[in-house]
């Protein structure tokens, strides 16, 4: 036909099949049954999608009294919020961004995230070069904006991935003291012998603390399926309990008693994190193969169970990843595929 038609009169086709259904004839307006990929990106800013199916066989043709009247279908959509304030000038540590830097990257490139559903918050609202783009500051407002962003887009079915990189507050065990925690916010909400809240920071705010009880306010307040989140500041243990529900993977790089710490000798990522990036990415940061494969069973993609065990294994800090999908709150540093926690992570891919 030859006149423009809009976006939404149609989805384009691709492949080999389609290849071999133009070349016959008469082949224009009839219906068909196809089996293909489907690929669809988010336009950014936008409710729109540059949508097509990918066809390796050729389409079958089908007689107008076979046709069956379509059904709407809402893709779930993948979103992710990566967050760190770094607490102030002297404490936002390069090792923050890169630890954005690279998990932003892998989510664009090996999983299809599209940008326009990837919200970063970091630090003043600048990054630290070009790679990516920043899209909110990790003040009260920005924070505030980043989730208002997600929850006038996200629907029942979408699903999202936290990644949180920061400083943290808490009670540290080993020391016997407290190291930025509260004493329990919500009555009854700490469970553990000391009862006390957990925290992540703002960038040069005061007061500067985000705490357990409002960011898993927050993030309930939005719309999704499923949800993984993966936590790196010190004490993040905490917001396994605070965050815990149906259907959720939630990961801490540290117990809720104790500091986290950056990867030497550069110190120029945070080490948990780091590896656990390197299991999603099948690749280090340079992009190099890995000494280890992650994918232990084999079946060539990467469970979060996977990218867990794998970043455990190579983790040598003074410190206690944890991972909790049961819903109970309560995490394991020793989750497997039929354990009480680990089923959920087993077949969770991002």
């Amino acid at each position: 036909i030859n006149t423009p038609m809009p976006d939404s009169a149609y989805i384009l086709l691709k492949g080999k099949g389609i290849d071999e259904l133009t070349k016959e004839k008469d082949v224009y307006g009839t219906y068909i049954e196809l089996r293909g990929k489907i690929n669809f990106e988010q336009l950014r800013g936008k409710e729109e999608y540059e949508i097509e199916i990918i066809c390796p066989e050729k389409p079958k043709l089908l007689e107008k009294s076979k046709y069956v009247k379509p059904v709407v279908i809402n893709f779930p959509r993948k979103y992710a919020l990566l967050y760190s304030g770094g607490y102030n000038s002297s404490n936002a540590h390069i090792r923050y961004w890169n630890d954005l830097k690279f998990m932003y990257l892998t989510l664009r490139n090996k999983y299809g995230y599209s940008d326009a559903n990837i919200v970063v918050v970091y630090k003043n609202g600048t990054g630290e070069d070009t790679d990516i783009t920043v899209d909110y500051a990790a003040s009260p407002t920005g924070l505030n904006d980043a989730i208002n962003y997600l929850r006038d887009r996200m629907k029942l079915k979408d699903e999202l991935f936290i990644f949180i990189t920061n400083h943290g507050g808490g009670y540290h065990q080993g020391l016997s003291t407290n190291k930025g925690g509260r004493t329990d916010g919500v009555s009854g909400d700490e469970i553990d012998t000391y009862k006390y809240d957990e925290a992540i920071y703002y960038y040069n705010q005061s007061p500067n603390d985000i705490w357990d009880d409002d960011f898993s306010n927050w993030i309930n307040s939005l719309n999704f399926s499923k949800l993984t989140a993966v936590f790196e500041p010190c004490f993040s243990g905490g917001f396994l309990h605070d965050l815990k529900g149906c259907n959720r993977v939630l990961i801490s790089a540290a117990s809720e008693f104790e500091y986290s710490w950056a990867l030497p000798p550069s110190y120029t990522y945070d080490e948990f994190s780091y590896y656990f990036t390197c299991a999603l990415n099948k690749a280090d940061d340079t992009g190099a193969s890995l000494s280890t494969n992650p994918d232990t069973n084999g079946d060539g993609s990467i469970s979060v169970l996977e990218a867990f065990l794998y970043a455990k294994s190579k983790d040598t800090a003074s410190e206690t990843p944890y991972l909790e999908d049961n819903g109970d709150g309560v995490g394991t540093n020793s989750p497997t595929a039929t354990g009480v926690d680990g089923k959920v992570a087993n077949t969770r891919k991002l």
